[in-house]
């Protein structure tokens, strides 16, 4: 595929992605509607299912701090083996059942828990929802019931032990003081020795160390260092039994306290339990599963998607070559006119189509001019003379060879209905049928193929009797009503041929041809001459050498473009002068420019009184 310059600069523009959808419509219709169908098939053979959902609210009594490790806790308990089967003997079924056709979630990071349950039926779904619901309730409160029952027996054993400690203690600090009477002195002695010392040192402050006092008073401390020199044993065992004594007590006084915060928990934990119905499961009205209008709505854009890069893809592997712009960038020559794809059910005319339909040759005995005529389809050839004689840049008669890279592109057609669009316009015009090959503009217009221009340049006729007009129009297989009503049918005149396959090179080589040329640009203003098509054979080369441009008609997105440019080079490198191409079977997909020409050409084609009433 050939992008426009700025598209190919800058991507793919949303106009292109929309020319590239209309372009391939039925494969971008195709691939929707295969999805749509294996999301429809999907949806009808996928086993219904309904889903009911159910909430808790968990409010921890014990330690709130703990409330998200807690629910987690929670959730992960209510998928226990022991809860499903709890739940699969309440519902008679399997636990594997139950464990596939329920989930938990924790709603929005709260203290809330879900409990999603699906069943094959509405009441199915409620029923399971329900039921694991009330198991799991009953199962946490006699969870939490008996943690705390064990945690208060063991508080309550430690207890006891801890009393018993405490009463030995007690029995062994009697027993020890009751041996030592002195236990506990220690204080008392030592104060009673500062306060000896603190008296001596008043003493010596009036008197001498042999006054008899200060004597007295040293005999006194000496008695008392020596009590407390056996001291310190019996202190230091007393000491250790009243720290035990007081630590013994303590904990004994924390248990107690322990207890009684256990046995309110306990309590607490009876009348408001940790987990409260927030919303009980109701009754879905329509399934969950599968979810149709999502799986319709998922398979439609995915489709769209995949027909999008389809279509894509084949545009890009595309070798051939739409639109004006593609064209005159791809080979370098100006395109001079667009003939747009119309349908034969819409006219037989052959400004718009054969009665074979399309743009090729008309079915062996079907004329196909002159019937059921649109003036927008002649008005269509008049920009494409107009555009030759810019591009040729001199006035006066003229010389044109039609020509094509191949068979199938309409030439024969395009040359004929440029002919009669040049005698519509009163210019005096000649169509010559050249292809000696597979000569058709007789079938064309529904006249005899003999005599024609093989007896003129074999030397067989004279020219003037070979050219057929509208005597021969009015008696040949058209309407002659219609042809009488051709404006310009006068003016138009065919030299038709026949097959004369053995000598043709000879015969398009003889001096003939360039002496017949020469005579019909003094007798016409449009000379046409219809070619066998560059590629396949020599002959649009040699009658070219005598005529002013060769006209390449190159059916648009049909014929690969590298064919094109080889029939450009051909007659560039024949030293022959390429006018220019025009694009047969131009679709209104592959360039939106002309089929708004066509779109709004046909309001100005309408009666007045038509054209009033659509206003």
């Amino acid at each position: 595929m050939t992008m426009r310059p700025n598209a190919a600069e800058g991507g793919l523009e949303l106009r292109d992605l929309w020319r590239i959808a209309r372009r391939r419509k039925w494969l971008v219709l195709g691939v929707c509607a295969a999805c749509l169908l294996a999301a429809h098939c999907y949806n009808r053979t996928s086993p219904v299912l309904y889903e009911s959902r159910a909430a808790l609210k968990f409010i921890p009594q014990r330690d709130p701090k703990k409330m998200p490790e807690t629910i987690e806790t929670v959730m992960a308990s209510m998928e226990l083996d022991e809860i499903a089967s709890a739940a699969a003997r309440r519902l008679g079924i399997e636990p594997e059942a139950v464990r596939k056709s329920f989930s938990v979630r924790r709603i929005r990071l709260s203290n809330l828990i879900g409990i999603d349950a699906v069943g094959e039926t509405p009441e199915a779904a409620v029923r399971l929802a329900g039921v694991m619901m009330d198991v799991f309730m009953q199962w946490e409160s006699e969870r939490n019931v008996r943690r705390l029952r064990v945690d208060l027996d063991a508080l309550l054993g430690r207890r006891r032990a801890a009393e018993q400690r405490l009463a030995g203690l007690e029995e062994r600090k009697r027993a020890f003081l009751e041996k030592n009477q002195t236990a506990g002195r220690g204080i008392q002695l030592a104060g009673l020795l500062l306060s000896l010392e603190s008296e001596r040192k008043e003493l010596l402050s009036k008197w001498t160390p042999n006054h008899p006092d200060v004597a007295k008073l040293d005999q006194r401390i000496q008695q008392t260092r020596q009590s407390l020199s056996r001291l310190p044993a019996q202190e230091l065992q007393f000491e250790r039994l009243s720290r035990e004594l007081k630590g013994t007590e303590a904990l004994l006084a924390d248990m107690v306290r322990a207890e009684t915060e256990a046995s309110a928990g306990l309590e607490s934990l009876a009348n408001n339990p940790d987990l409260e119905i927030l919303s009980r499961p109701e009754l879905p009205k329509a399934p969950s599963y599968p979810r149709r209008g999502r799986n319709l709505l998922l398979a439609a854009f995915l489709g769209a998607m995949l027909a999008l890069m389809l279509a894509t893809l084949l545009e890009n592997l595309d070798r051939t070559l739409a639109r004006i712009d593609e064209v005159e960038s791809y080979i370098g020559i100006p395109v001079l006119g667009a003939a747009p794809h119309l349908e034969a059910s819409r006219s037989h005319c052959i400004f718009s189509a054969a009665a074979g339909g399309g743009f090729g040759e008309a079915p062996e005995g079907k004329p196909a001019c002159l019937q059921d005529c649109r003036p927008c389809c002649a008005d269509i050839y008049h920009p494409m003379r107009a555009a030759i004689e810019s591009r040729m840049g001199r006035p006066g008669p003229k010389v044109l060879v039609f020509t094509s890279t191949q068979m199938g592109e309409g030439k024969s057609l395009t040359a004929v209905n440029f002919c009669l669009s040049a005698a519509q316009a009163g210019l005096k015009t000649l169509l010559i049928d050249l292809d000696l090959r597979q000569p058709s503009v007789h079938r064309l217009l529904g006249l005899e193929k003999d005599p024609g221009v093989v007896d003129v340049l074999t030397g067989g006729r004279a020219w003037k009797d070979a050219i057929l007009g509208t005597a021969d129009f009015l008696l040949g297989a058209m309407d002659p009503d219609r042809v009488a009503a051709f404006s310009g049918i006068e003016t138009f005149k065919v030299m038709t041929a026949w097959a004369n396959k053995a000598h043709i090179v000879d015969v398009l080589s003889s001096p003939r041809l360039p002496a017949l040329l020469k005579e019909m640009r003094n007798r016409f203003d449009l000379t046409v001459i219809d070619c066998t098509p560059l590629l396949l054979f020599v002959d649009a080369l040699l009658a070219a050498a005598h005529s002013d441009g060769v006209v390449i008609v190159y059916r648009a997105g049909r014929t690969p473009r590298g064919l094109l440019m080889r029939a450009k080079q051909m007659i560039v490198e024949a030293k022959r002068n390429p006018v220019g191409v025009i694009l047969n079977d131009q679709r209104t997909a592959q360039d939106e420019d002309y089929g708004y020409y066509e779109k709004y050409y046909d309001h100005y084609v309408k009666e007045p009184e038509e054209a009033s009433r659509a206003g």
